[in-house]
């Protein structure tokens, strides 16, 4: 430990020890520098934005096409959503489903209740589950 002294008062200085860290003998990567020195052409990615839109807007259709059964319309918002693509939708599907909760649209099927129950509670409407026994 070292001290110095400015103007009246004694000021203490430690001194780090300098720490010696073991150095990990890696081997070369098998890929070199090729994805670090990436790029891509501005027009292909101008290209794959506007394929992007385009599907979008196809999918939006899908998603607000009338006449649809209720099932393939709840088929269609669960695939979505496990795509990971439902943030580009949100404001539809919530329309969807506010409209089946506010038509209380109760389906006979086994199989499409558990998922329009499903979905109503992820998108927090409060529904019972008891709402099958009517």
């Amino acid at each position: 430990m070292a001290s110095a002294a400015v103007g009246n008062n004694l000021v203490k200085i430690e001194e780090e020890e300098e720490i010696v860290r073991p150095v990990a003998d890696f081997s070369p990567s098998l890929w070199g520098h090729q994805f670090l020195s990436f790029s891509i052409d501005n027009q292909v990615a101008e290209k794959y934005a506007k394929e992007i839109e385009a599907l979008n807007e196809q999918t939006r259709n899908m998603l607000l096409a009338t006449g649809m059964k209720l099932a393939d319309t709840l088929n269609l918002i669960d695939i979505i959503e496990h795509l990971g693509i439902s943030y580009h939708f949100e404001k539809e599907i919530d329309e969807i489903l506010d409209q089946i909760y506010n038509q209380n649209s109760n389906c006979d099927d086994l199989c499409t209740f558990p998922l329009q129950f499903r979905l109503l509670r992820q998108h927090g409407f409060n529904i019972s589950p008891g709402i099958s026994s009517s």
